[in-house]
């Protein structure tokens, strides 16, 4: 195991410059071995926010600001798994919405051909009734044409019996 030798940092001033201040948290972050866990503490990314921090004359407390971030990733990741639940809610309501959907897509298809059974129907019984309505257009003229005939041979018929009738008459006369 290797050992560095830890130098002393110089004594802080009271009431440091902000320079002063990056300084001594640099000078002590340089003292700090590679291998310590105090490194962490020292990365270049915090060293950078401290910096910041510093200049923009706002050092609050770390640990709040820590404690904070905790705060706030348990909150995210509540609302993480608030979201994936409810995620898979609205997918089982969806599955539900589909397959009624597919369940009307269904019935829709079965109305659809039903209807076009029906027009099929109609307009087979349109053929059907055309082919009927000439029926009895050639029936209508053919009674008109046998009544025609029946009032003809109505009244040969009653010239006949009206000429028996006068001969009849003319005999019992003489």
């Amino acid at each position: 195991m290797t050992t560095k030798t830890i130098k002393k940092l110089n004594q802080i001033t009271t009431n440091p410059s902000k320079a002063q201040e990056m300084d001594y948290l640099i000078e002590f972050a340089n003292g700090i071995p590679s291998n310590s866990y105090l490194m962490n503490l020292v990365k270049p990314e915090l060293l950078q926010w401290f910096e910041m921090e510093i200049k923009n004359d706002f050092t609050g407390d770390i640990w709040d600001h820590i404690s904070g971030l905790r705060n706030d990733s348990q909150k995210a990741a509540q609302y993480a798994l608030d979201q994936k639940n409810d995620i898979q809610t609205l997918k089982g309501e969806l599955a539900e919405m589909t397959k009624i959907v597919d369940e009307k897509n269904v019935a829709i298809e079965r109305l659809a051909d039903t209807i076009l059974d029906l027009q099929k129907q109609v307009s087979d019984w349109r053929s059907d009734n055309n082919e009927y309505y000439e029926a009895n257009r050639e029936l209508a003229r053919k009674v008109e044409e046998v009544e025609a005939r029946c009032q003809k041979y109505a009244a040969q018929n009653w010239e006949i019996l009206n000429g028996e009738k006068e001969r009849i008459l003319d005999e019992m006369k003489s």
